[in-house]
């Protein structure tokens, strides 16, 4: 079984830090070579549009999947979007993919995506240059996020027959009191909580219940923030990732091998 693991926007496959491993997709990768997977974690232009981040998935999906031995991409985020480009534009990719599983994917675009949409056209018009909103409103990646932009896409990247997709939805802490909102999340999720929580909008922090689960029956629902969703607890980086995050990583491989599609 070979299996592909996609990330998100400010993201990457794998890096080595103080010399230290580090990758996206917390610990996955190295607990499902222990169970006899191989994984590959491509790593994607972090600002790029889906056009061109695409494109580099898929070159990672045709050098290490082939028509004769189809493989499994889970994605995160936006490379969700990047894997659902591919497979529905990009000659060579659908032959060679199973199933795509995506983690908190914003398929209907973002209310915070439009936000900074919003922001950047008022700065523009008013002349005001926040310096730190430089980095976030020159990302390629922005404009794929927003509501309107998500419309466009759905009806230029429709499904492909022969591939499973399924959808995987985080909708905050668990325990957490339900009279502190914001809590439910890292702190630097916090106030993109709190602006989804506002409008009714159940959340991980950052993308939407009905976003991620694209108005279809999600496959699963996990009680984290969108950054454990890959194994992160942002107020606690340094945390070794946990059992719960690895079992999660696990029964999703398990559940693809026996082709549930409940």
């Amino acid at each position: 079984m070979k299996v592909i693991l996609a990330h998100g926007p400010l993201g990457f496959g794998a890096i080595d830090i103080l010399n230290q491993h580090v990758t996206y997709f917390k610990g996955v990768a190295e607990d499902l070579t222990r169970l006899g997977i191989k994984v590959r974690t491509p790593f994607i232009n972090p600002y790029g549009p889906v056009s061109e981040r695409a494109n580099a998935l898929a070159t990672a999906i045709r050098d290490f999947f082939s028509p004769t031995e189809r493989g499994y991409v889970i994605a995160h985020g936006l490379g969700g979007l990047d894997a659902r480009f591919a497979l529905a534009q990009i000659a060579g990719v659908a032959a060679r993919v199973k199933s795509l599983v995506t983690i908190g994917t914003p398929h209907l675009g973002s209310p915070i995506a439009d936000l900074h949409s919003s922001a950047k056209a008022l700065h523009s018009l008013f002349g005001i240059d926040p310096v730190i909103l430089r980095e976030v409103e020159s990302s390629g990646a922005l404009g794929d996020l927003t509501t309107d932009a998500a419309k466009k896409f759905a009806a230029a990247n429709p499904d492909r027959n022969d591939v499973l997709y399924r959808n995987i939805v985080g909708t905050g802490r668990q325990g957490t009191p339900p009279a502190l909102p914001l809590f439910h999340t890292c702190a630097a999720f916090s106030g993109t909580f709190a602006l989804m929580a506002a409008r009714r909008l159940v959340s991980d922090g950052m993308v939407s219940f009905d976003s991620a689960r694209r108005n279809k029956t999600p496959w699963e629902v996990w009680k984290v923030d969108h950054a454990e969703e890959v194994g992160w607890d942002l107020d606690d980086p340094l945390a070794a990732p946990s059992p719960e995050h690895l079992a999660r990583y696990r029964r999703i491989v398990r559940r693809l091998r026996a082709r549930i599609s409940t």
